[in-house]
């Protein structure tokens, strides 16, 4: 029962990404790169249910209520999320190691 519905919603948002896939491809280029960020949360959104990483319960409310993908994006668009933090985090790493590697060759 569970993979059916997993099944239906992942066949309805693919439906939908196919379609955003191909309006976005008939858009101006300066367009494409706007859209750039959106298209790739829409496909990680997508993998999540690729994948069947949520409870069978939850893929069932969601396909009831007739959630979109752009639903799901725009919900994820408004959370407060520690991104740039993250990115910051990489920087700091990797210039410690970079620091760290100089200090041992002038050893």
């Amino acid at each position: 029962m569970a993979e059916e519905i997993y099944a239906k919603l992942y066949d309805r948002l693919y439906a939908e990404q196919e379609k955003y896939v191909e309006w976005l491809l008939s858009q101006p280029r300066i367009e494409i790169m706007r859209q750039s960020y959106e298209f790739a949360m829409r496909e990680d959104i997508l993998m999540i249910f690729e994948n069947a990483e949520i409870e069978p319960e939850h893929a069932q409310a969601l396909f009831d209520k007739g959630t979109t993908l752009a639903d799901l994006f725009h919900e994820f668009e408004d959370l407060e999320t520690n991104h740039m933090q993250t990115i910051r985090d990489m920087i700091e790493g990797r210039a410690k190691n970079i620091i760290r590697e100089g200090e041992k060759g002038d050893r």
